[in-house]
């Protein structure tokens, strides 16, 4: 498979999303990637590769982590409209093929995240359900800022999220 040049010398990537380093001798051999960031789910991570960097002299500056689908994004997938984000097509986050990556808005690459949600007020015995818990939150917090003691609505959304898990309702409001 062809191995094309990315921006940090001595770095290649190819079609499927290998990650490829020169070694002094002018060999190349592939990277093992790790796990960065992204919740603890499969599909959920994202894979990553530590990238050494020199100075013009070809001499050792120092280490950066760099992401594998945003390094074969940059390298292989043009983007004229200068978009900031790279968007996995199928949700897996391992999977960093060509074929699999594309550029996109930070809203588009976050819409598939939006769920299905139902919000039980146990004080009022309304029942809310929507598809994105987060734009809720947003176009309700008048009523939902005056209730609770927090006073911005992503940490709001981020509090209701870990009472989720736990199953326990915050001020009255339990998410499902």
């Amino acid at each position: 498979m062809k191995k094309f040049p990315t921006k940090f010398a001595k770095y290649y990537v190819t079609e499927d999303g290998t990650v490829w380093k020169e070694d002094k001798e002018g060999n190349l051999y592939v990277l093992k990637p790790h796990v960065r960031g992204g919740q603890n789910v499969p599909g959920g991570r994202y894979m990553g590769v530590n990238i050494s960097l020199y100075d013009d002299a070809g001499k050792f500056v120092r280490q950066t982590k760099y992401y594998v689908h945003r390094l074969v994004g940059e390298t292989l997938i043009p983007n004229p409209e200068g978009l900031p984000e790279i968007d996995h097509r199928n949700r897996i986050k391992e999977d960093n093929a060509v074929s699999n990556l594309r550029w996109s808005t930070k809203k588009t690459n976050m819409e598939w995240a939006a769920k299905e949600f139902k919000i039980i007020d146990e004080w009022t015995g309304n029942v809310y359900e929507g598809i994105n818990f987060t734009d809720w939150v947003r176009s309700n917090w008048e009523w939902i800022g005056q209730r609770t003691k927090i006073n911005n609505p992503k940490k709001f959304a981020e509090a209701m999220q870990r009472k989720r898990r736990d199953g326990k309702p915050y001020r009255g409001l339990k998410l499902e």
